[in-house]
């Protein structure tokens, strides 16, 4: 019984006493049951049970999943610029990044937390696409067919493609993106769009995924990152003047014996 509880139960039981008495319980009254429910309560020894084994299962971290799956899960917000990418493994249709855990900083390669293993998900944001030099004045529309040759864009990660889904003519894929923002500026009082000195491309999500990819089983580790664009079959050749920024969040499972820079 709570210490809550048994001072109540006291105090009713004096006041049925005192009531019978013609009598009325006091403050001091009060205070003696309070202090007496206190030191009655730390002298006892209470017994708690000592479970050593929850379904079979001993370990607590495996107890945790099976309870909870997501209350290891952690989040690594990693930006991948074409700017900085590895120049010795990409071409102009497959861009790679190293990804190692160091904080000494290298060309094409993003610092990690060492932590970041065992990856059940990710989490594609609106991502952009610099274009350099501006489009012609011919294909100065809110979106170029100049830059496009479909409305929908998919993009495959090669490190997990056992992981993946399988489009046409054997294009596998892990996000589809749509061309949101080309040339957002236009002429004044007119409908004739205008080109800014570095237009750009804007790619946004949607669907049921929206931007989201769970994987069937975590990836356990990976040491490089190698993305395609398809539109949306066909690999995308990308010049070496377009700049592509693409934020991407994972979703890893943490484990606490996992020593983190």
């Amino acid at each position: 019984m709570s210490i809550v509880r048994s001072i109540r139960k006291e105090i009713a039981e004096l006041e049925s006493l005192k009531y019978a008495q013609n009598g009325k319980v006091t403050t001091d009254d009060i205070a003696k049951i309070i202090q007496r429910v206190k030191n009655n309560s730390s002298s006892e020894q209470v017994e708690r049970a000592h479970v050593t084994s929850f379904y079979g299962l001993e370990d607590k971290q495996t107890i945790k999943k099976v309870i909870n799956p997501t209350a290891n899960y952690k989040e690594a917000f990693l930006l991948f610029d074409s700017n900085f990418k590895d120049t010795a493994k990409s071409t102009n249709q497959h861009f790679v990044w190293n990804v190692a855990n160091t904080q000494v900083k290298q060309s094409g390669t993003i610092p990690v937390p060492s932590s970041l293993r065992n990856v059940v998900g990710m989490r594609l944001y609106p991502y952009t696409m610099t274009l350099i030099p501006p489009i012609p004045e011919a294909d100065k529309t809110m979106v170029s067919t100049n830059v496009m040759g479909n409305y929908n864009y998919t993009i495959f990660i090669e490190e997990f493609r056992p992981q993946a889904y399988y489009g046409k003519n054997g294009r596998n894929y892990h996000f589809i993106t749509f061309p949101y923002i080309l040339n957002p500026n236009y002429l004044q009082n007119t409908d004739k769009p205008l080109t800014p000195p570095n237009p750009y491309v804007e790619f946004v999500t949607s669907g049921k995924g929206n931007g989201w990819f769970w994987f069937h089983k975590p990836v356990v580790e990976f040491s490089t990152i190698t993305m395609s664009f398809g539109n949306p079959w066909s690999i995308v050749t990308i010049p070496t003047t377009t700049r592509i920024i693409i934020p991407i969040k994972f979703i890893y499972d943490y484990q606490e014996d996992t020593i983190k820079f």
